[in-house]
């Protein structure tokens, strides 16, 4: 006897205008989002608020990728210089402006968005006989 099933696993994120705080910081604009505690990190590139989440999935599933349906798209009416992503810091270093990591030109003078993607897989592994899959979901997307 042969068994063959298909299924998925979903979540549903809603976020909304009023969870995005923005603040000044020198000449650059940080931005984070209500209960998202992640942001990229790719040093100079712009350093946006993500979400991520793992999930528990059968040990022999076949994972075919992410898919993020239903978006619902708002244009922030203001511009925005958006702080690059800096290097951690560990608390008990002096912070040093000459260790600033500068904007990245390609990406801060490109008229592509960034960040093109709206979710990615961080890592399929298997942990204590269970098989988890942590997924990182883009929030915002710069536009020059």
């Amino acid at each position: 006897m042969c068994f063959i099933g298909n299924g998925q696993v979903s979540r549903s994120i809603a976020t909304y205008h009023s969870d995005i705080h923005i603040e000044k910081s020198g000449e650059y604009d940080k931005i984070t989002l209500e209960n998202s505690f992640h942001s990229t990190v790719e040093l100079g590139l712009p350093e946006l608020p993500v979400y991520i989440q793992s999930f528990v999935v059968p040990i022999d599933a076949k994972l075919n990728g992410v898919t993020v349906n239903g978006i619902n798209k708002q244009k922030l009416e203001r511009t925005f210089y958006v702080y690059p992503a800096q290097p951690p810091m560990p608390v008990s270093t002096q912070y040093d402006a000459d260790d600033f990591t500068p904007p990245n030109p390609a990406v801060y003078n490109s008229s592509k968005p960034y960040q093109g993607k709206q979710a990615e897989i961080l890592s399929d592994e298997l942990y204590l006989g269970y098989r988890i899959i942590t997924v990182q979901l883009y929030y915002l997307k710069t536009i020059t």
